[in-house]
C-alpha cells in the first residue's frame, strides 16, 4: 500500500509540474501572453543602416550576433545613426545575444558592425 501511495504522489506531482511548466511557457516575464515570434535574418555592414523597422505592436525583442569575431553596435532610430564605440550605440559582442522584454520601445533599430557582412538574428513578439 505504501508503494502505491508513493507512486500516486509522484504521478500527481509530475502532472502538476507539467501543468506549471506548460502555463509558464505560454507567458513571458511581465505576464504578457506569448504570441508566435517573427524572426529576421539581417546582414549588418560597416555603415549604419536600419536593421528593423518601427513596430507599434512590438512587446519584446531578442537580438543575436552570430559572428565569431565582429561586434555589432545598435541604437534606436530616434538617436540617429548607429556608431561604433559611441554614446547612444550599444554593443552586441561576437556570439552574444540580448533580450529586451516588456518593451514599450517601438522605434526602428539601426545597426553597424566592425566587419562587413556580419550575420544578426532578430526575433520579436507583437
Amino acid at each position: 500500500m505504501r508503494k502505491l501511495k508513493i507512486i500516486w504522489v509522484t504521478l500527481v506531482a509530475t502532472v502538476a509540474l507539467f501543468f506549471v511548466l506548460d502555463n509558464a511557457a505560454a507567458y513571458r516575464p511581465g505576464g504578457q501572453k506569448n504570441t508566435i515570434p517573427t524572426t529576421l535574418a539581417v546582414t549588418v555592414g560597416t555603415s549604419s543602416a536600419q536593421a528593423m523597422a518601427a513596430d507599434t505592436g512590438r512587446s519584446a525583442l531578442y537580438m543575436c550576433n552570430a559572428s565569431s569575431t565582429a561586434t555589432v553596435f545598435w541604437t534606436h532610430n530616434s538617436f540617429g545613426a548607429a556608431a561604433m564605440n559611441t554614446a547612444g550605440s550599444l554593443p552586441l559582442p561576437a556570439q552574444s545575444c540580448m533580450y529586451i522584454d516588456n518593451t514599450k520601445d517601438t522605434d526602428a533599430i539601426n545597426m553597424i558592425a566592425s566587419a562587413a557582412s556580419t550575420p544578426v538574428t532578430i526575433v520579436y513578439w507583437d
